[in-house]
């Protein structure tokens, strides 16, 4: 099995190095004849080794299902031992930027720690999570069952921050800690206005405000532009799901349905979720965290164009695009 791979490898490598243009090589199905024992076995590397025994199985295929499901066992697969994270995945989830291009907490961080300009970022989690999620990917949620101990992170290049709930000070001025690099209180709670505000030489500075959103009510559709190029332009289009006061639902995962009218059409949705493997080209795709990217493009036609988005229950969203 590993032969098989290591053939293919080299025979798609040959092929770019040879004719100096970049190639796929040819597709190469291995996903037949895998087996799977769950220990070390002696021997097992050896050409001779008998695997009879061992379970024949389909890829992708992570161990940790394999292992004994436990409430203390806190891995990325869940109440699992180990595993592969996230599996399967259609990239790395390491990057400041998700697949539909929005910064990830941990960009406003890095934008902490290298921006001259003043910013503030504040994001939260339970402080029961596991460590092995890092301080640096806290949410912007404030929607928690009442009383429960969260964790409140600050990235902030201002020389102090002070966290506030609902107009009450909640979390004292603290400066930024050399080790992590972040600010953090631990607060019980409640319903309403999170502000974490940054202070500069004594002064308020800016201020950040997380709030706690009620039942999804309506679609937001928000243009990157109003116009495009008849000649294949291509359009961006943030859709997020909010209240009926306009807060974002962070852990809204409602479907949404794009259609278009007019001299476009839909490329795709992009829900920025890794280890989601629909149809993105697909005019029907469920929101991650509350949010999804549609791609319009021209097909060719000068004229005005409308794109709707509806979804069950929801209000519609619809925006006017000139092709141009």
């Amino acid at each position: 099995m590993k032969t098989i791979m290591t053939l293919l490898f080299f025979t798609c490598f040959s092929l770019v190095t040879e004719s100096g243009e970049p190639s796929f090589g040819e597709a190469e199905k291995i996903n037949d004849d895998w087996k799977f024992y769950k220990g070390d076995p002696k021997e097992a590397s050896s050409p001779g080794f008998d695997d009879s025994r061992w379970r024949t199985l389909d890829l992708p295929h992570d161990w940790s299902v394999e292992g004994p499901y436990s409430p203390s066992l806190a891995s990325a697969t869940g109440y699992l031992p180990g595993g592969i994270e996230r599996w399967p995945s259609r990239g790395f989830t390491s990057g400041l930027i998700d697949l539909a291009g929005y910064k990830k907490p941990r960009a406003f961080f890095r934008e902490s720690l290298w921006s001259e300009r003043p910013m503030i970022y504040s994001g939260t989690f339970r402080k029961t999570r596991s460590p092995r999620y890092s301080a640096i990917d806290a949410p912007p949620l404030w929607n928690y069952q009442e009383g429960d101990s969260v964790t409140v992170v600050c990235y902030t290049n201002c020389e102090q921050a002070r966290l506030f709930l609902n107009g009450r000070e909640v979390g004292n001025v603290k400066s930024r800690d050399d080790n992590s690099g972040t600010i953090s209180w631990n607060v019980a709670n409640a319903p309403g206005k999170l502000e974490t505000v940054g202070y500069a030489g004594g002064k308020e500075s800016l201020r950040h405000t997380l709030g706690t959103s009620s039942r999804p009510h309506a679609i937001k559709a928000v243009p990157v532009k109003n116009f495009i190029s008849f000649n294949n332009g291509t359009a961006l289009v943030n859709i997020f799901i909010v209240d009926e006061n306009g807060k974002p639902v962070y852990l809204s995962d409602n479907e949404i349905t794009c259609t278009t009218i007019g001299p476009v059409k839909l490329l795709g949705l992009e829900v920025s979720d890794p280890t989601d493997m629909g149809n993105y080209s697909d005019n029907r795709q469920r929101v991650f965290e509350g949010k999804i990217t549609a791609y319009i493009q021209a097909s060719g036609d000068k004229g005005t164009a409308t794109v709707r988005f509806t979804s069950p229950w929801l209000e519609s969203a619809e925006i006017t695009l000139a092709v141009e």
